[in-house]
C-alpha cells in the first residue's frame, strides 16, 4: 500500500542457520547471502516457511497468499528505481507532451496547461522542460526519459505508445481503475505508471474525461508540498 509505512524485523539464528522474521506492508523482499554470517538454509517469514534454492547469491521472496521464493525482481515491474507517487515523474529529464486531438477546447487546454506547468517548474525549481505536441513525439528520441502526458488516450496519441496497463483506462466520457468505472465528462485525474518501452522511466498523465474534467486540473497543486 503506497504511502503507508513498511516494516521488516529479521533475526538470524546461528544455531540452525535460519532466518526468522515478520513483515508489515511488504510484498517483495531481497536478502543477500553475502551479508549473512553463514548461508541460511531455512527462512521463516510471518509464520510461513519458505523453500530456498541452494547456490543462489541472494534470496528474493514474494508474498501472494504465502511467501515464496522467486527469481530476481523484473525491472519491467514496479521497483525501487521507479515506484511513484506522482511527483516521481519529475525525474529522468522529464518531457511534457500535450495532446492535439479532440475538440478545439481540449487542444487549447492541453497546450496551455503544459506550457503553464513548464513555466511554473522553471520559476519555482529552475528546471528547463522540453514541451512538444504529441504529433512530434518520437519515443526513440526521448528514450528512457520520463514523460508527462496532457489529455487522455483519445486526445493524446503518445498515450498508446507509452502506456499498456490494462488496470487503468482514461478516455472521453469514462475513467476506469481496476474494476471501478465512472462515466461522465467532468472527471479529472493525475496518475503515474511504468513507461512500457523502458526499464527505468515512468509516464505520468494529467487529464480528464472531457473539457470540464480537463479544466479542473488547472489548480492541481503538483508543485507544492
Amino acid at each position: 500500500r503506497s504511502f503507508e509505512p513498511s516494516r521488516v524485523l529479521m533475526d538470524y539464528d546461528l544455531s540452525n542457520n535460519s532466518i526468522i522474521g515478520t513483515t508489515s506492508n511488504v510484498r517483495t523482499l531481497r536478502l543477500r547471502r553475502a551479508d549473512m554470517p553463514k548461508i541460511a538454509h531455512h527462512v521463516f517469514v510471518d509464520g510461513n516457511e519458505v523453500e530456498i534454492t541452494k547456490g543462489t547469491t541472494e534470496i528474493v521472496i514474494q508474498k501472494d497468499r504465502n511467501w515464496r521464493q522467486i527469481s530476481p525482481v523484473s525491472l519491467t515491474e514496479k521497483n525501487p528505481s521507479r515506484s511513484g507517487g506522482f511527483k516521481d515523474v519529475f525525474r529522468n529529464r522529464i518531457v511534457f507532451v500535450y495532446g492535439t486531438g479532440g475538440s478545439v477546447e481540449a487542444k487549447r487546454w492541453a497546450r496551455a496547461k503544459a506550457v503553464f506547468d513548464a513555466e511554473t517548474f522553471y520559476y519555482r525549481g529552475n528546471g528547463s522542460v522540453d514541451v512538444l505536441p504529441d504529433s512530434e513525439f518520437d519515443p526513440r528520441r526521448f528514450r528512457d526519459r520520463n514523460v508527462l502526458l496532457y489529455g487522455n488516450s483519445e486526445t493524446n496519441s503518445a498515450y498508446a505508445k507509452l502506456i499498456s496497463n490494462p488496470d487503468v483506462e482514461l478516455k472521453l466520457g469514462q475513467l476506469r481503475v481496476g474494476t471501478q468505472q465512472i462515466d461522465g465528462d467532468d472527471l479529472s485525474v493525475a496518475f503515474i505508471l511504468l513507461r512500457k518501452d523502458s526499464l527505468i522511466a515512468s509516464v505520468g498523465v494529467i487529464g480528464g474525461t472531457g473539457e470540464i474534467g480537463m479544466r479542473l486540473c488547472d489548480r492541481m497543486p503538483i508543485f507544492v508540498s
